[in-house]
């Protein structure tokens, strides 16, 4: 793409798909810079200004996000991305309750999303309305057919609604007894361990195998934004099983894709979140507790995890992590109260 831009710099088509060369690669700062340059040659394209509003959520320039996704929408109506952007931008500075309401928007325009299903599902259960939680994963299960993620997203629902103790019944009701394919695995893994089971060591070589010879990666920059990192849940599975000379080389991996992620000018609320994650396992509490209050400061919601996720056990008797959670829970209350 570089090449097409040095042949023809006049080409829109050509700065843009520079620009998302850059995106794809994690690099939001330098694909803004393209789209700027798309837009002087073609500022009527609702796609470019769509996409630059993507980047900037991931750059946490919030104000420049709500500019352009404005235009995308004025250019073309009926978008997708005329709802879902803005819904990610408000996730991603912690306005769950905004977020909630962009995604309904667009699912009635366009209900056939499973994807859009799931995450509305996420945001419900990081507000605490468990019986909307349930509907939208309802949704998303009718849409992908049935497959055995529903039972884990069944678990999930258990433990945000605070019924830990249910959940050994949950995962033999729901088929969790039986091993998943692929990134699912570990999920299944962690909600087990959630309900106080230890996975093998066996169990875990054989997802860190699978994991390793998958022509498509189980980790990327936007699995990340959403709050998904399976290199973090592997380490602190193997954590759980007492391996810990497999937990390192996980965590290392994982601590560099972050450091790079933020010297790239990425800003995701998730970040400090995940670094508090492998600070806990190396045994770094106080910097743990620093990064959980970073997460929470930078928007990030999800504070019913940590009670029960493997990875915190160290911190459980810290009280600043009472104290984080009180704090974050007034916030959901009242955006809640804000969620018809």
């Amino acid at each position: 793409m570089q090449k097409a831009v040095d042949l023809y710099p006049g080409s829109a088509e050509a700065q843009f798909g520079l620009g998302v060369g850059y995106a794809f690669d994690a690099q939001p700062a330098e694909a803004v810079k393209r789209y700027r340059l798309a837009l002087e040659l073609d500022p009527l394209n609702y796609v470019i200004h769509s996409r630059w509003g993507q980047d900037a959520t991931f750059l946490g320039d919030f104000e420049s996000a709500r500019v352009h996704f404005a235009r995308a929408a004025a250019l073309q109506p009926k978008y997708p991305w005329r709802f879902l952007g803005p819904a990610q931008a408000d996730y991603a500075r912690g306005r769950l309750d905004d977020a909630v309401n962009n995604y309904r928007l667009q699912l009635e325009q366009d209900p056939r999303r499973p994807d859009a299903w799931s995450e509305l599902g996420w945001l419900y259960l990081d507000l605490g309305l468990i019986a909307q939680a349930r509907i939208a994963f309802d949704k998303k299960a009718e849409l992908y057919g049935p497959v055995q993620r529903a039972g884990v997203d069944r678990a999930f629902l258990a433990v945000a609604d605070g019924r830990v103790a249910a959940l050994p019944a949950v995962l033999a009701e729901r088929g969790l007894d039986t091993p998943m394919d692929g990134r699912q695995e570990i999920d299944r893994l962690l909600v087990q361990a959630f309900a106080g089971r230890r996975p093998t060591v066996q169990q875990l070589d054989a997802v860190r195998d699978a994991m390793r010879a998958d022509s498509t990666p189980w980790v990327g920059s936007y699995w990340i934004f959403i709050g998904q990192f399976a290199w973090v849940d592997l380490a602190t599975l193997y954590d759980v099983a007492g391996a810990a000379a497999a937990v390192a080389p996980l965590l290392d991996d994982a601590q560099k894709m972050l450091a790079r992620l933020v010297a790239q000018g990425n800003a995701f609320h998730t970040i400090p979140f995940f670094e508090a994650r492998i600070a806990a396992l190396r045994g770094q509490r106080e910097l743990a507790v620093t990064k959980l209050v970073a997460a929470v400061d930078r928007g990030w919601r999800r504070t019913w995890l940590l009670p029960v996720d493997p990875s915190l056990r160290t911190l459980r008797d810290d009280p600043r992590l009472a104290m984080l959670i009180a704090r974050t829970q007034k916030d959901i209350d009242v955006q809640k109260s804000h969620v018809g």
